[in-house]
């Protein structure tokens, strides 16, 4: 099970700012997500977990921090939903942007096997694997690579 929690970090910057943070409980283990947020120490309230009406963006900050303990749930609920045991790569990676690739995954691994600079027998080895997988399957996009693919 995952757990969520908005936090700040308990040093300051040489600004005298302190940044915020998104704690990541899995399993018992802990690790921190950025939220590229920097804000006054006065500015945050501890208790609730979120920025002070004094600072000028409260409003937007706190809403950009709810939106991603959002995402954060979402992504525990779909992982669960599948049956995948969550881990920390899985929430980082919820946050990347994902941008659509207007070439398939096979012409891809073929480019970069022409482009790599390695030895004529690790090309091949190459070549082999991406003919065998083209025995399995001969069209890939990269939104089709997932678990169940693998």
């Amino acid at each position: 099970m995952s757990k969520f929690k908005v936090l700040k970090q308990p040093w300051q910057s040489a600004k005298k700012e302190i940044g915020i943070y998104i704690r990541v409980m899995i399993d018992r283990k802990t690790n921190y997500l950025p939220t590229n947020f920097s804000i006054n120490p006065s500015d945050w309230n501890d208790k609730q977990s979120k920025v002070r009406t004094t600072h000028p963006l409260h409003q937007e900050i706190n809403l950009k921090l709810h939106k991603m303990i959002t995402v954060c749930e979402d992504t525990a609920i779909k992982l669960r939903d599948q049956n995948i045991k969550p881990s920390f790569e899985h929430y980082q990676n919820a946050f990347t942007p994902l941008t659509p690739h207007k070439e398939s995954f096979t012409e891809y691994f073929t480019r970069k096997i022409d482009s790599r600079r390695v030895r004529s027998k690790t090309k091949q080895t190459y070549r082999n694997t991406l003919r065998l997988f083209k025995e399995f399957k001969s069209h890939v996009n990269f939104e089709d690579i997932n678990y169940t693919l693998l």
